[in-house]
């Protein structure tokens, strides 16, 4: 059962301590950021709490609290630190709350590893401890998560053969990172979700990028007329197709028909005098080479 005052008091906590943040204050997007990881995280923790039998209000309140230490600038350590330093931010007020030692301290101990695994106290790496890093592993590879990376990341300013290595880089860290284990059964299979649907993603933008022919060059190497003759193709399609026409309202899958249909046609029917006024299918035909 989920004591909704203990909830709603940690929450007071946790924004107090950010809302005293310079750090946080003097950058808003951050700090909404650091809020809304937040609650996905004790939101996660919340169904792992209900699946495995742990103790679901305590499983929120050290969600809510892992990344507390962010209402602190971060020293010479940085980053590594903010699980440990967070579990020490977070020990005195789980007494005032009036709970037993020996969850303050699973608590403390999941929050204080969640980022390297490492605590500076004695603990335990419990199911209930290992499933606070676990949530937040979990949101790290969520939905969402994918639209922040590539915004993050610059991918739509990129080139098509960027694009390519820079998803192909993605699915191999998926790969290799889809079989780490998540401390329970649960949080094994919500892992295992989150990153096969991020590999099928993944897979389906390498396949559009190569099905399509996306590539740089169309010259073999030191053959370089290859390439005017390709452009000079490629012109003739936009002026005979592109040009000149009010494409509002089109969607990929209605450009990419017309063109194959415009393609059909240049092929089988439209003649050239350069081909003794044949189509290129017709000269071929007649030459004996293959279509």
């Amino acid at each position: 059962m989920l004591s909704r005052e203990i909830i709603e008091k940690t929450e007071v906590f946790l924004k107090r301590k950010f809302d005293a943040a310079d750090y946080l204050n003097a950058h808003p997007e951050a700090k909404a950021y650091r809020i809304e990881h937040t609650y996905r995280v004790a939101n996660i923790g919340r169904e792992l709490a209900l699946k495995e039998g742990f103790d679901e209000t305590e499983m929120v309140i050290a969600c809510l609290l892992h990344d507390v230490s962010y209402c602190e600038e971060f020293g010479e350590k940085g980053w590594i630190e903010h699980g440990r330093r967070a579990a020490h931010i977070a020990r005195p007020f789980l007494s005032e709350l009036g709970l037993a030692e020996d969850r303050i301290n699973d608590i403390c101990y999941g929050i204080a590893i969640h980022v390297d695994e490492k605590a500076d106290f004695p603990g335990e790496r419990t199911p209930f401890a290992l499933s606070v890093g676990a949530a937040d592993n979990i949101d790290r590879f969520d939905v969402f998560r994918i639209h922040e990376t590539l915004t993050h990341d610059g991918f739509s300013s990129m080139g098509i053969d960027q694009k390519l290595e820079y998803c192909k880089k993605h699915l191999a860290r998926l790969h290799k990172l889809i079989d780490e284990p998540m401390g329970t059964k649960t949080a094994d299979e919500m892992w295992k979700a989150r990153l096969s649907f991020q590999i099928s993603f993944y897979e389906k933008l390498v396949r559009q990028f190569e099905s399509r022919g996306l590539t740089r060059s169309m010259s073999k190497k030191g053959c370089s007329p290859d390439n005017s003759a390709c452009e000079g193709f490629f012109g003739r399609i936009k002026n005979e197709v592109f040009y000149g026409r009010d494409w509002k309202g089109w969607t990929l899958d209605d450009f990419m028909y017309f063109i194959d249909r415009y393609l059909n046609w240049f092929r089988n029917e439209r003649i050239k005098i350069g081909l003794n006024n044949k189509s290129p299918k017709e000269y071929r035909t007649e030459l004996g080479l293959a279509l």
